[in-house]
């Protein structure tokens, strides 16, 4: 019996100590993780706050481009259609000698005192009076300069704004200058970042759009595609293209994401799914519907979808 005895509490002791060692393993791999974690949650708010330094220096040195620029414009000239083609040139060539001078920007213009553009690269005697920087300009008359959100131009292109009032002694709005930049732009300062491996930093304006994110996956979508979150678990792309593309950047997102590896809080791995609705419209449709129009369909195509059984693609023509 005390053979039996001492085996038995060999054993137990055994038991005890390797139930202790795995504990041990266990809370030294949960340390590890959550150490791992804080590390890469600073790292991405450090580079966060360096970021948003970068591009406010970017913005002041652009804005100091555009006071050089409103220095040189006689409000006088601000005309359309301009009396004498020589002289809205030589200003033309002034705003565009400027502009080389801002990396990224591919859009400048001066503006009368009614938003219409009267000097360019692009479309002068074009109406920005709806536009957000011309609003915010013209109708607070102590705002001197002013960055918009993200839109698209008349040219096509996804851009941001970034506007000067020209100066006067009684702060009247007598029109204003402006340089639009491209999304690279943005993308340069994330370019100049390290992230942690499975994690990803972006750009966003107000309106959740995305301006610019690493890493940033070509293969799915694309520099001319516009991505932005509508609320919620829901994302909206919009697509220059028709329903054949409309389907494949679909379906490459939802092989994206299904693909994705992602960890909770514990580091056990977990599947995502995601379920697309689209609607598209041909360029020789004989009736153009309107975006709300093109959403609402799409949100029907999404419904439908879910109701199928989740992570497929639904779409169709409006």
């Amino acid at each position: 019996m005390n053979d039996r005895t001492a085996r038995r509490r060999s054993l137990g002791f055994c038991l005890l100590f390797c139930l202790g060692i795995g504990a041990l393993i266990a809370f030294s791999v949960h340390y590890s993780y959550q150490h791992a974690q804080e590390y890469a949650q600073r790292s991405l708010r450090h580079s966060s706050d360096l970021i948003a330094e970068w591009i406010i220096g970017a913005f002041a040195a652009s804005d100091y481009v555009l006071r050089d620029i409103a220095g040189h414009v006689d409000p006088a000239e601000l005309l359309y259609p301009h009396p004498d083609p020589h002289r809205q040139q030589r200003l033309t060539e002034l705003l565009l000698d400027k502009k080389a001078t801002v990396p990224h920007a591919f859009l400048v213009g001066a503006f009368d005192a009614e938003c219409r553009v009267t000097h360019t690269n692009a479309h002068v005697g074009f109406d920005a009076s709806e536009r957000e920087y011309c609003q915010a300009l013209r109708d607070h008359p102590t705002r001197h300069t002013f960055v918009s959100l993200g839109y698209v131009s008349n040219t096509g292109q996804f851009n941001v704004t970034q506007a000067r009032r020209l100066p006067h002694a009684s702060d009247a709005f007598i029109g204003m200058v402006a340089i639009g930049v491209d999304l690279e732009f943005f993308a340069r300062w994330l370019a100049k970042i390290d992230i942690p491996p499975q994690a990803s930093i972006a750009i966003i304006d107000h309106n959740a759009l995305v301006l610019a994110r690493k890493p940033f996956y070509e293969e799915v979508l694309r520099d001319m595609d516009i991505f932005g979150r509508w609320g919620g678990d829901e994302f909206v792309v919009l697509l220059p293209d028709g329903y054949a593309t409309a389907q494949a950047v679909a379906e490459r997102v939802r092989h994206a994401v299904q693909q994705a590896k992602v960890a909770d809080d514990q580091g056990q791995p977990f599947g995502l799914r995601t379920t697309i609705g689209f609607a598209s419209t041909e360029a020789h449709a004989t009736t153009v519907p309107t975006l709300d129009q093109l959403f609402s369909h799409a949100d029907q195509a999404l419904y439908a979808a879910k109701q199928a059984g989740r992570n497929r693609v639904y779409g169709g023509q409006v």
